[in-house]
């Protein structure tokens, strides 16, 4: 958001000032009562709104760089947040799984990981397919295959989970992801 409210002042808005300070203002957040936690919650998602429904049109082709180094445009941001959302609601641990991700929110969320694996260096060879047979993603030769629900593989590419997969010669060793 942050980066959004710099675009349409005509500037640089930064996420965070780097991984640390990300890190300790989500460290410093997770110490807050929840009720707390709950009014920043509801707040962020009203500024995110506004902000978003009152961004000038050219400010969405606009150059942002988010605190993982990916340079992209604003418009972009839509889906960062999408996954932020949907991915820290699982890691709350509150009882909200991978697989209760709304369908398109999780195709969205997971083409973006697998365009993140795409585009990464180390990444093993494998085809991903859904459980319709489906190919989503081939890395390399695609010497292996992993395929399950699309909610699973989200899971698996995310780093929070994988059991439920079929991949007959293992799962392959992801490097890191965000």
């Amino acid at each position: 958001m942050r980066q959004l409210r710099g675009k349409r002042k005509r500037g640089w808005g930064e996420q965070y000032t780097g991984r640390e300070a990300r890190d300790a203002e989500i460290e410093a957040g997770a110490r807050l009562p929840a009720t707390e936690l709950v009014a920043r919650v509801r707040t962020s998602a009203a500024h995110w709104q506004r902000t978003v429904e009152t961004l000038p049109d050219a400010a969405w082709d606009a150059v942002v760089v988010p605190f993982t180094g990916e340079v992209c445009t604003a418009r972009r941001i839509l889906v960062i947040r999408l996954r932020e959302l949907t991915l820290h609601l699982v890691d709350l641990d509150i009882g909200h799984e991978v697989a209760d991700i709304p369908p398109a929110a999780c195709d969205i969320v997971l083409d973006d990981v697998l365009g993140h694996y795409a585009r990464a260096a180390g990444v093993p060879s494998f085809i991903v397919r859904d459980a319709d047979g489906v190919e989503l993603a081939r890395f390399g030769d695609g010497t292996r295959v992993v395929s399950g629900t699309r909610a699973d593989l989200l899971a698996w590419c995310s780093g929070r989970g994988g059991d439920a997969l079929d991949a007959p010669d293992g799962l392959p060793a992801l490097p890191p992801w965000i």
